[in-house]
């Protein structure tokens, strides 16, 4: 009988101590705001009459390498791993062209943009942010998230991929090479 109580109550110990680590990690650890890597992208002249004015097209879609850890352990001084996340937001998103902008060859040639974000650990994509853009000059717009959706189950692969979508008021007549850089919230 007494080795039935002291499992019992060796059990319940382990599982106390466990459940305040995880609450321990949580207090030290409230979170961390952190870019994804940059992403470059080229678009070449939009000016194919293929692509009716006022029509969404997709975009070729971008692959890039990842690792949550290594992100995660540089952001808390090597103190946390991947395995202490468990929420992860998109804040915003900025993208500017940073080469090939002109008077005629901007972000007011565009009408909107969808980005939808996926990964080989879950290929299901997700939309994480749509923009309108205004019909003025423009080489810089930055889109808020609105803290939807979790990306959590995204970021367990080592590859993360971006599907893009396009609506143009305006053909442009040259390459627009655009960074679009993600800050995401972890916790």
């Amino acid at each position: 009988m007494k080795k039935i109580v002291l499992s019992c109550l060796m059990s319940i110990f382990v599982l106390v101590i466990i459940t305040s680590c995880k609450k321990t990690v949580k207090a030290i650890f409230p979170g961390a705001e952190t870019p994804l890597p940059e992403l470059i992208y080229t678009l070449p002249p939009v000016n194919n009459p293929i692509i009716p004015l006022y029509t969404t097209f997709p975009l070729p879609r971008v692959e890039q390498p990842f690792n949550l850890d290594s992100i995660v352990r540089v952001n808390t001084g090597n103190n946390f791993g991947a395995g202490d996340i468990t929420s992860v937001k998109i804040k915003d998103l900025t993208m500017k062209i940073v080469a090939g902008a002109d008077s005629a060859n901007n972000l007011s040639n565009f009408e909107s943009a969808s980005f939808n974000f996926s990964s080989n650990s879950n290929t299901t994509p997700t939309q994480v942010a749509t923009i309108s853009f205004a019909n003025v000059y423009a080489i810089e717009k930055v889109i808020p998230g609105d803290g939807t959706p979790e990306l959590r189950g995204y970021l367990d692969g080592n590859k993360l991929y971006y599907d893009i979508s396009a609506s143009i008021r305006r053909y442009t007549n040259k390459s627009l090479k655009i960074s679009i850089i993600a800050n995401m919230i972890m916790k």
